[in-house]
């Protein structure tokens, strides 16, 4: 029974291999590409001057953005940068009025020396 079983493997094998070389050897020719090919130009290498600028019309975005704000009010004496120049850190970029600032320091001072005396009289007094 496995005489049979072979023969009939080795027939099934035969049959499909006869089969596969007369479907890979049909008659048909292959497709054109459809992509049809393109002539190219060639031309000889020139050395040239080129500008150095290029005119163009377009947009620009920066890569990056910093917003700068001041954590007191003031009017701006200085500013020590130039727009879209590189700067480090601890770099001193404005300046602002400080009159304004030192007067009211003062003005605090008075007023705590103010309070001191009257704690020292009423210290004094009781």
């Amino acid at each position: 029974m496995s005489n049979k079983i072979l023969r009939r493997a080795a027939s099934a094998l035969l049959a499909c291999s006869v089969l596969a070389l007369f479907t890979s050897c049909g008659g048909t020719k292959a497709a054109p590409p459809s992509n049809p090919t393109v002539p190219v130009m060639a031309a000889e290498v020139e050395q040239k001057d080129v500008p150095l600028q290029v005119k163009a019309i377009g947009s620009v975005e920066a890569y990056s953005n910093v917003s700068i704000k001041t954590q007191i009010t003031g009017e701006l004496t200085g500013v020590f940068f130039k727009e879209g120049e590189d700067v480090k850190k601890g770099q001193l970029l404005f300046t602002l009025d400080k009159r304004p600032l030192e007067a009211e320091l003062e003005k605090a001072e008075g007023m705590l020396a103010k309070d001191e005396a009257q704690a020292a009289n009423a210290q004094a007094q009781a």
